[in-house]
Parts: structure tokens; sequence; C-alpha cells
């Protein structure tokens, strides 16, 4: 027979697990992928104000309203995360698994009329990926949780005059989730929470052109999205005996991903070399804690009393010597929104450092882009216990993305 107190970590492991579902890629601040594009990700994604690839559906839909032509583009993404913790004490390390997870986005975005213009979006905005060894510190807190989201965002931009546009869109979010929890001494074993929803939300953007094609200002928001996630529970147990105590069932949790406010500015020289700086406010606070409601028990919570943060970018792009090749450059600085007492080993996120650079090639009615991403996270110390084991994680991640974008029935040069 469970003891009252060891049913209650039993019930605190699987809140825990489910509060896991909305964590994110581990080397990133919450649970937010901002990079949807090679040609954004060489200059940081500082790029609001100041661009004409269909991705603009993301990063502002109001930039769609100069898109010359219909567009398509298709990227594909890999990030590489490594991610290790020390132990408060002892100092004893642990190494989760190298995580490599792939990721892609489709856009397309053209003109309706001379002012309207539309855009369809898929992709994924947020997600996770992080497997630790079954039998380290902390694997009542997480052994490997894992978050798939994709994105359907449908747009339309439209411009009123040559100097001010504005756009909107609506977003369907598909968000599913497989996490594995140690369960406590004398039990033993493990739980695996699963499930998967659907969400909605909207983004919408406006951009001047104070001085077109020279100096604009851009203003976007991207609106929170509220998921319940129905899943189930399955129980593992090291030892049959605590089957009976330990049923199977389903259960659900309700998350919210959070507001993204962004202001950007692009200058262009005469030379044609861009500068865009970009500030993000993310509404991080939204994310305080997790409610778990089962079947057949009370309702589980987690708390991660998560804060609201600002993230800066700044990038350059600019030609080269040789004919169609152009070169960027970037950095990105990001706050964490979690706090020491809470910090998970699913979601060790910190303040990062992000080094970019990329690449594109421009064809006749074609283009490619690469773009290479370095997160340095500075080391992060969780205290307290509260939501997983004391000690100190570092991580350090690799972003590689290429993008090819392609310009249906242009019958004439009209620039990128």
């Amino acid at each position: 027979m469970l003891t009252r107190s060891t049913m209650r970590k039993v019930w605190a492991v699987m809140a825990l697990a489910a509060a896991c579902c909305p964590a994110g890629r581990a080397e990133a601040s919450g649970y937010l992928l901002y990079d949807q594009s090679a040609e954004a990700m060489g200059r940081a994604s500082a790029v609001s104000a100041g661009t004409r690839e269909p991705a603009a559906i993301w990063y502002n839909p109001a930039n769609l309203s100069y898109v010359p032509e219909w567009r398509v583009s298709a990227t594909g993404m890999v990030y590489v995360v490594n991610l290790r913790f020390a132990a408060a004490g002892s100092g004893e390390e642990t190494r989760a698994d190298t995580t490599v997870s792939p990721a892609g986005a489709v856009f397309a975005a053209g003109p309706i009329t001379d002012r309207l213009h539309a855009g369809l979006g898929v992709y994924s905005g947020y997600g996770l990926g992080s497997t630790w060894p079954s039998g380290w510190v902390g694997r009542t807190a997480s052994i490997s949780s894992e978050l798939t989201t994709y994105s359907i965002n449908p747009t339309l931009a439209y411009r009123l005059s040559d100097t001010f546009s504005v756009g909107a869109g609506y977003d369907l979010v598909r968000a599913a989730a497989d996490n594995l929890t140690g369960l406590p001494v004398p039990i033993g074993g493990t739980v695996r929470v699963g499930g998967a929803t659907w969400g909605h939300g909207a983004n919408v953007g406006m951009l001047a052109r104070i001085v077109p094609d020279r100096f604009h200002a851009a203003l976007s928001w991207r609106s929170s999205v509220a998921l319940t996630i129905d899943g189930r529970a399955d129980f593992d147990p090291a030892s049959p005996e605590f089957l009976r105590e330990l049923p199977d069932q389903g259960g659900s949790a309700k998350v919210k991903f959070p507001d993204i406010v962004t202001a950007g500015f692009m200058a262009r020289t005469a030379g044609d070399v861009r500068f865009g700086f970009d500030a993000s406010y993310v509404r991080w606070s939204v994310y305080d804690k997790q409610v778990l409601e089962f079947e057949r028990t009370a309702p589980a919570t987690s708390t991660f009393n998560f804060h609201d943060v600002v993230i800066l970018r700044a990038g350059v792009d600019g030609p080269t010597g040789v004919s169609g090749l152009r070169l960027r450059t970037g950095m990105m600085y990001e706050q964490k929104p979690s706090r020491p007492e809470y910090l998970n080993p699913s979601l060790p996120d910190a303040h990062i450092l992000d080094f970019a650079a990329g690449a594109g090639w421009i064809g006749p009615w074609w283009k490619a882009d690469a773009g290479y991403v370095l997160g340095l996270n500075w080391p992060t110390t969780a205290t307290g216990g509260k939501e997983g084991p004391e000690g100190t994680y570092r991580t350090v991640s690799h972003v590689m993305t290429v993008t090819f974008t392609a310009r249906l029935g242009a019958s004439k040069a009209s620039g990128w």
C-alpha cells in the first residue's frame, strides 16, 4: 500500500511531466523558436522593418504589401543542443543526449490587387527536445520531454500608401507533447504523459517607410495562444505490486504561449548595405503555473512563475564583389524568463548571446540562402529544489538553416 506522502510525490511527478508539455527547445529562452528563414537568421532575425521575403508573415505581415510578385519559399532547419548539469555540493556532472531536432517552414505570398496582398505560412514557432540518462539525479523531474508545434497562418496585408502599410493574420496551432518522468522511491519505474490539441491566435503589424527603401520603422504583435492539452498518463512501476494503485488514466492541462510585441528599424545605405535592429517584449508571465486535472484523482500543480523578458537583435546584410552574392551577420541577446528556484531540467533556460552569420545567392527568378547561429548560454543555477535538482546547467547550441525562394510569373527584375 502506498503512503499518502508517496502518493503526493507520484501526483507531483505527473503534474511536473504535464508542465513539461509546453516547455521548449533546451537552448532557448522559454520555448520560442523565432528564426523562420535562412535570410533572416543570417541577420539574427532583425528584419521586422526590412524584408520582402514571404517569411514576413511571421516577422511582420505589413511587409507583404511591398512584395512585387508572388513568391514561395521553403526552409529546412536543424537544431543541435549540448546540455550538461553539475549537481550542487558534489559537482557530479551529467550530460544530456545531444539533441538533433529538424524543423521546417513553407511560406507563400503575393499581390491580389495593387494594394491588397495575401500570404500563407506553415511553420513551427515553439518546440522542444531533451533527453537525460534514465538513472540521473533529476529523473523524477524529467527523463525526456518533447514538444512539437505546427502553425497554419493565413495573412492579409494592405498598402494604404507608398509609405505606410498594415497586415494581419490568423494562427491555427497544433501542439503535441510526449514526456517521460521517473517515479519516486519506493515505486521506481517511469510514467509517460502525452497529449495533443489545437489552439488559435492572431498576428498584426504595421510598417512605416519613412524614407522608402532607405529608412523604415515597424511595430508588430503576435498574440498569446491558449491550449488545453488532452492526454494520457501511462504508468510503468518497477514493481508490479504498485500497478493497482497507479492505474493508467486520462488528464488535461491548460497552457499558454506568450504574446510577443516587436519594434524594429531598417536603414539602407546608397551602397545597398542594410542594417536592422529589433527589440521584442515577450510576455512569459502568462506561464506562471501548470495545473494537471486527472480523471480519477485531485488536480496537481507545478509552479514556474516566469517573468516577462526583452530580446534585442541587430544585423547587417550587404553585397560583395561577386555578382548576386550577399553576406550577413548579426547578434542577439535574450533574457531568461525562469527563476532559479523554479528551474526545471526539461527547460533549463538561461540568458543567451547568439552570434549569426549567413550568405545568399541571387539568381534571375530564384535565390538560395544559408544561415548559422551559435548560441552561448550563461551558466544557470537551480536553487531550492522545488521543480528539479539543485545545480548548474550549461548549454551550447548550433542552428543551421537553408532556404530556397522562387519568384512566380515575374516578367522583369523587380529586386529582392
